[in-house]
């Protein structure tokens, strides 16, 4: 999976409710770049240097370990001795494995070898006006049905009791765009508390960890973007030590002929998702936040909203192509709609 175009964001410092909000408790933060994209780590006190260097050296780790794109990552080597064993350390072998994990899950709508399809379909980050660069088109349906045999998290094997893995067949490559950002804001998580932090909020790109409750004593609230208007949110949730993270249609895509094409592939079909239009998950767990928001986008509404209520833990928010808002039943009490 390509990176997961989150955009779930904090509204203010107040609760959801009406009338006279208390007064807000300034908040101390600390920001950075990492992973390719923004971090930001609000507290109620502020860290000493060494514990700010210590995340931050942290998610330096993560990057040089992850990134597909960085030629001396662990993952790029897997990719380049793709039909090979490789060996890995225990941190990219753990995160195959809950990924294989989640893989299995969800069907195989999160799949993390679909590399492949990503590399076909190029559809990077883009600044320009409608993500339209006027070069881009759509491959080939040969290229796709291709492609689509390079992909298949089975084909991904681990060692028992080694850390090695490989890619079964010459051709194949991860893409951990889907877990990755969730997973290092778990282990921000996990720093913070050995810290003795009880309240506060991560950010890594969009992918959010709500840690207890606001200093206030309360949730923290967390707004969902419309998905077709960056200047407005659809609705805000009320968390409390749970991640977030957020699917859309709306951040990375191309559009072709006047139709948007967006970098959440279907591994099955080689083809683009297009039932919903975005998918907001609220788990124990960034890791599971991360990849369900993209397997819910590919499963589409129906089978999507039936996993969101089947997965333990797990809450979610699913807007389709009319804009439509659907919401778990374990968030009744808990969203706005706005």
């Amino acid at each position: 999976m390509t990176v997961v175009a989150v955009i779930v964001v904090a509204l203010g410092l107040t609760g959801l409710a009406a009338g006279k909000a208390p007064r807000a408790r300034t908040l101390k933060e600390f920001r950075g770049f990492a992973m390719s994209t923004y971090f930001r780590v609000t507290l109620p006190d502020e860290l000493n240097h060494e514990q700010v260097s210590e995340i931050t050296r942290e998610l330096q780790t993560m990057e040089s370990l992850f990134n597909r794109y960085e030629a001396t990552s662990e993952i790029s080597r897997i990719n380049r001795q793709a039909g090979e064993w490789v060996e890995v350390s225990g941190t990219t072998a753990g995160l195959l494995a809950r990924s294989l994990d989640m893989a299995g899950r969800t069907g195989g709508a999160f799949d993390p070898t679909v590399g492949p399809l990503v590399d076909l379909w190029a559809i990077y980050p883009w600044s320009g006006e409608d993500q339209d660069d006027g070069g881009w088109v759509p491959p080939a349906p040969p290229d796709i049905r291709q492609a689509v045999t390079l992909v298949g998290y089975p084909m991904l094997q681990l060692s028992p009791g080694e850390n090695k893995v490989r890619l079964k067949i010459p051709g194949m490559s991860l893409d951990l765009g889907g877990v990755a950002k969730g997973y290092a804001v778990d282990r921000v998580v996990k720093l913070l508390r050995s810290y003795g932090v009880t309240s506060g909020m991560v950010d890594l790109g969009g992918n959010i960890f709500a840690l207890g409750e606001h200093p206030e004593g309360r949730p923290w609230s967390l707004g969902i973007r419309h998905p077709r208007d960056p200047d407005r949110t659809t609705a805000v949730v009320q968390v409390a030590d749970r991640a977030v993270a957020t699917s859309g249609d709306y951040q990375r895509y191309r559009m072709y002929q006047g139709e948007r094409f967006s970098h959440l592939i279907n591994p099955a079909t080689g083809w683009p998702a297009r039932d919903v239009v975005s998918v907001t998950i609220v788990a124990p767990e960034g890791i599971v936040a991360d990849a369900l928001s993209t397997a819910v986008f590919i499963l589409g509404k129906e089978r999507g909203c039936a996993l969101i209520e089947e997965w333990p833990g797990v809450e979610g928010v699913v807007i389709g192509p009319d804009l439509r808002v659907w919401y778990s039943s374990g968030l009744l009490g808990k969203i706005a709609l706005r």
